[in-house]
């Protein structure tokens, strides 16, 4: 009976080691995969377990503006410029032998983590339809849009490492490790100049006038320009030469019934000549400025580089309107002509300064009575005196340049 016992258990052991020998090959393969991320087989050797180090450590990044020019980190205000990280390498290093990895390391991607400009008041995003528009994505930045205030703007970028669920090299099936973390590395910072150039509004009040009586003085009002910071991010001065633009009325005398220009003193024996031609705003000569030869240019520059200057515009008509213009001819602004031009300080989206303030254009100071709320200056809507039509037969703009009485 003892016999037929140990007939019966030898199927059983066999059996039985059987499945234990099955059990010992998979805990090998488990062993494989989890070291590997998924590599090893039936009867392969012995389980690779990766041991990760930073070695060396992610690189330091460092930005480029725009085409990498310098000129290119010259900014105006409010204006985009694009911004990129240099691409960099994340190497890791498995300090175990028999790693699958080529020379025991592994390239890992880098990403953008962060951009800043340290609270300088600018905006990273990107450009959609030419527009610029923010983003919250900082891997999806491709442009800063400079503050609105001048200055030195340092720009950072900080990057991480994707270290996790790198594809292993020759696994099959494929397989995954997760790799060591390197620290963040943040940018050294690179410096850009957010530069202004602008130009006073004419003041409110101001109205064209001059004194009738000889000798003539003409009114005249006062425009400062600014180029802001003084000094670029390199240290330099900022100082410019300028170029003036006056685009002014050309009427006849110097009111509605006086066809001389300037008027003329009645106890004159010896009048001049009527002039009736000429501009009824003028630049004239003044320290530090030239004033060119009347032509389709300009009609005045500075005689140096000037970081602030202040011109003085004479009036000749009391019903004189001009626009001034300055031009900043060595700023560096490769993207649009008008960018070489002052701003007003008060709307970065007029390109010149309306003498007298005149925000409607109809030619007539604002908030004068003639100017009717911004009504045009060729209206002529009185109802007193009373009639079949509106009107007195003089328009609004020749009841505001006056007569001579």
């Amino acid at each position: 009976m003892s016999g037929n016992v140990w007939r019966m258990r030898w199927p059983a052991i066999i059996a039985m080691a059987a499945v234990i020998g099955g059990a010992l090959a998979l805990s090998g393969r488990q062993a494989w995969t989890q070291g590997m991320g998924g590599m090893g087989g039936m009867g392969g050797p012995p389980p690779h377990v990766p041991s990760w180090v930073v070695d060396p450590e992610l690189d330091t990044p460092t930005i480029t503006i725009g085409q990498g020019q310098n000129d290119d980190r010259f900014v105006r205000c409010k204006t985009p410029v694009a911004v990129k990280m240099d691409p960099i390498m994340d190497m890791d290093t498995c300090t175990n032998p028999d790693c699958p990895f080529t020379n025991n390391q592994t390239d890992n991607p880098v990403r953008v983590k962060q951009w800043s400009d340290n609270d300088a008041g600018g905006q990273f995003g990107r450009l959609e339809d030419d527009e610029f528009v923010p983003e919250a994505d900082p891997t999806l930045v491709t442009h800063y849009n400079a503050p609105d205030s001048p200055g030195i703007v340092t720009l950072k970028v900080t990057v991480e490492d994707l270290w996790t669920g790198i594809p292993v090299p020759g696994s099959d099936p494929p397989a995954t490790v997760d790799t060591a973390d390197d620290p963040d590395k943040t940018s050294a910072g690179t410096q850009i100049t957010a530069w202004q150039f602008t130009i006073t509004d004419c003041p409110v009040g101001w109205l064209p006038r001059l004194d009738a009586l000889s000798p003539i003085t003409p009114s005249s009002v006062q425009f400062t320009l600014r180029v802001r910071p003084v000094q670029d991010h390199n240290g330099q001065s900022m100082a410019q030469p300028l170029l003036f633009y006056l685009d002014s009325t050309q009427l006849p005398g110097f009111c509605n019934n006086s066809w001389t220009d300037p008027p003329v003193d009645p106890m004159d024996p010896d009048p001049p000549e009527p002039v009736i031609d000429g501009p009824d705003l003028r630049i004239l000569p003044q320290a530090g400025l030239d004033v060119l030869p009347p032509g389709q240019g300009p009609q005045a520059n500075t005689t140096t580089a000037v970081t602030d200057f202040t011109i003085t515009v004479h009036c000749y008509d009391f019903g004189a309107s001009a626009q001034l213009l300055a031009e900043a001819t060595g700023l560096p602004f490769p993207l649009a002509l008008e960018g070489l031009y002052a701003v007003q300080e008060t709307d970065h989206f007029q390109y010149w300064a309306n003498i007298p303030y005149d925000k409607n254009f109809n030619d007539i100071p604002d908030g004068t009575m003639w100017d009717g709320n911004g009504g045009d200056g060729s209206d002529d809507l009185e109802t007193n005196p009373a009639g079949v039509v509106d009107g007195d037969g003089l328009s609004r703009f020749e009841e505001w340049r006056g007569f001579m009485v």
